[in-house]
C-alpha cells in the first residue's frame, strides 16, 4: 500500500493507492502519527477540484478502534466508502452526503466465517459495485477475480465474470460527459 507524507502537516500520512473521486473532489485515506505511535487519528483529505482548496473529514473509524487490521478507501454509488477489515469480518461504511462527517453510514458488514468463504479473500475486498436495493456487492478480491456477496441472506456466489488479466483496484465506474468534473 502506498504510504505518501503529507507536506506541510507534521507527522500526516496519505495511505492510498489514488485518490477516490466523488462529488467534484478527490479523497484520500490519511493517518496521523509517527514511527512511536502510529495511526493515532484517521481521517480523509478531500481535494476540491474547482476551488482548488483541501480540507479533512473524520473517518468513521480509525486503525485505533477494536480490532481494526487495516483500512482502505472505495468509491460506491457517488459515495465515498471506507473499509475496515478486522480479523473476523469487514466494515464497509458510505457517506451519505460529501462532506458531513455525520452522515457516514454502515452499509454492511461482511462475515468471514460464511460457508464458502476462501480465507484468502479477507486480505483485500474492494467494493466495485453495489445493487440498487444495497442487498448485493461485487467485490474484486485478488487480481481481477471477483465474488458477490449478499448481505440479505449472508452468502456468497461467483458472478458468472471470466477471470481477466490485471486488477481494477483503482477503477471506478463512471459516466461519459462533455461536463468538466469542476462545474457546480
Amino acid at each position: 500500500m502506498m504510504m505518501m507524507k503529507i507536506l506541510g502537516e507534521g507527522s500526516s500520512f496519505v495511505e492510498d493507492f489514488s485518490g477516490k473521486f466523488v462529488n467534484g473532489t478527490l479523497n484520500w485515506l490519511a493517518f496521523d502519527g509517527d514511527n512511536d505511535n502510529a495511526y493515532l487519528t484517521t481521517f480523509i483529505v478531500s481535494l476540491d477540484l474547482a476551488t482548488e482548496q483541501y480540507e479533512t473529514l473524520m473517518a468513521p473509524v480509525g486503525r485505533r478502534d477494536a480490532g481494526v487490521e487495516f483500512l482502505f478507501s472505495a468509491a460506491l454509488k457517488g459515495s465515498l466508502c471506507i473499509v475496515a477489515n478486522r480479523h473476523t469480518e469487514a466494515d464497509y461504511w458510505v457517506m451519505k452526503e460529501h462532506g458531513n462527517a455525520d452522515s457516514w453510514t454502515l452499509l454492511f458488514r461482511i462475515p468471514y466465517c460464511v460457508a464458502g468463504f476462501p480465507q484468502f479473500l479477507r486480505i483485500y475486498t474492494a467494493p466495485v459495485c453495489v445493487s440498487d436495493d444495497g442487498d448485493e456487492v461485487l467485490l474484486e478480491y485478488y487480481l481481477g477475480k471477483f465474488i458477490v456477496y449478499n448481505s440479505r441472506i449472508v452468502s456468497f456466489k461467483a458472478p458468472g465474470v471470466e477471470v481477466f488479466k490485471g486488477s481494477v483496484l483503482a477503477a471506478g465506474v463512471y459516466a461519459e460527459t462533455l461536463m468538466s468534473p469542476t462545474s457546480k
